[in-house]
C-alpha cells in the first residue's frame, strides 16, 4: 500500500499547473516508474517548470521514500518549455510547482551546463531512476551517468521516436553554416540534423543493441527502459559506438539534402 495516494485527477493538475508538454499519461507513467523504486536515488536531467519533477517527487512520497534525494539539474535557460530567459525566475518557478503539490523535500535544484552533469550526485550516490529531457545529447549524458544506474534501474528518455524532421534539410547552405556557429560547433554532427526526437530514438537504439538497456514501454513519445548487463559505458563499447551513430546520422542528413529526389524549401 501507497503511503500516500494519488488520484488520476492529480496528473491532469500537475499538468496544468507546471505548464508541461508531457502529456498526462506521461506524467502518470513517471509516477508509476518512480513508485517502483525501492533503491537509489531520483535524478532528472531537464525539468521545464516541473511536471516531470512533480510526477516524480509525488511517486517517490507514494513509495514513502521522501527521504531520499531527488537531484533536478538543468541550465534553466535557453529552452521553451520554461516561462523566461532568466534562471532565477526559473527555478523559482519550479519550486513554487513543487510545493504546490507538498514535494518540495529533498529535492535538489542543481543549475549547471550539460557536459557537467556529472557533478550534480554525490560520488558515492547509486541512481534508481534517471530521467532526461535535455537536448538529445545522450552520448554526452550516458558517458557521464549510465554508470552509475544500478543494475535493473529506471532509465527514461523524452522525445524519444523514429520521426525524423525537416528543419535543417531546408536551410541554405549558408543558413547552416551560420546555424553550427550559433551554436558553437564545428560541424552538423555535433548537433541533431535530423531533430532531437531521432536522435534520442537512434542512441536509445545504439544503447539496446549493445545490451546497456532493455525497452519497458513508450507512452506518447517517452520512452521507459531498464538497465541491463553488467559491463561499464566504456568497456561495452559505447563511446565508438555512440559516435559512429552520431556520424551516421549526420552523413544521412548531407546524402538526403544531395539527393536528387529531395526537393528543398530553401530557407
Amino acid at each position: 500500500m501507497a503511503a500516500f495516494e494519488v488520484e488520476d485527477a492529480t496528473f491532469g493538475e500537475v499538468k496544468y499547473q507546471t505548464r508541461a508538454m508531457l502529456t498526462t499519461k506521461v506524467i502518470k507513467a513517471l509516477y508509476e516508474a518512480s513508485l517502483s523504486v525501492s533503491k537509489g536515488v531520483y535524478v532528472e536531467i531537464g525539468p521545464a517548470q516541473g511536471g516531470s519533477t512533480v510526477s516524480i517527487a509525488l511517486g517517490r512520497r507514494s513509495a514513502g521514500r521522501s527521504y531520499v534525494p531527488l537531484y533536478t539539474a538543468d541550465v534553466f535557460t535557453a529552452s521553451e518549455a520554461l516561462r523566461s530567459g532568466d534562471i532565477a525566475t526559473n527555478v523559482e518557478v519550479l519550486k513554487t510547482n513543487l510545493a504546490a503539490f507538498g514535494v518540495s523535500d529533498n529535492v535538489r535544484i542543481v543549475i549547471v551546463p550539460h557536459e557537467n552533469i556529472a557533478t550534480v550526485v554525490p560520488a558515492d550516490a547509486e541512481i534508481g531512476l534517471l530521467f532526461i529531457d535535455a537536448d538529445g545529447a545522450l552520448d554526452r549524458d550516458f558517458a557521464q551517468l549510465y554508470d552509475r544506474v544500478l543494475p535493473g534501474g529506471h532509465i527514461i528518455l523524452d522525445d524519444c521516436e523514429d520521426k525524423v524532421s525537416d528543419k535543417y534539410l531546408d536551410y541554405s547552405p549558408r543558413k547552416l553554416s551560420r546555424y553550427i556557429e550559433l551554436k558553437h560547433c564545428t560541424d552538423m554532427a555535433e548537433l541533431a540534423p535530423f531533430g532531437k526526437h531521432y536522435t534520442v530514438y537512434k542512441f536509445a537504439q545504439t544503447m539496446i543493441e549493445l545490451g546497456l538497456m532493455e525497452e519497458i514501454e513508450t507512452v506518447k513519445n517517452t520512452a521507459f527502459f531498464r538497465k541491463t548487463g553488467r559491463k561499464t559505458y566504456d568497456r561495452s563499447g559505447a563511446p565508438s559506438a555512440m559516435a559512429d551513430t552520431r556520424a551516421a546520422i549526420a552523413r544521412d542528413f548531407f546524402e538526403r539534402r544531395a539527393s536528387p529526389s529531395w526537393t528543398p524549401k530553401v530557407i
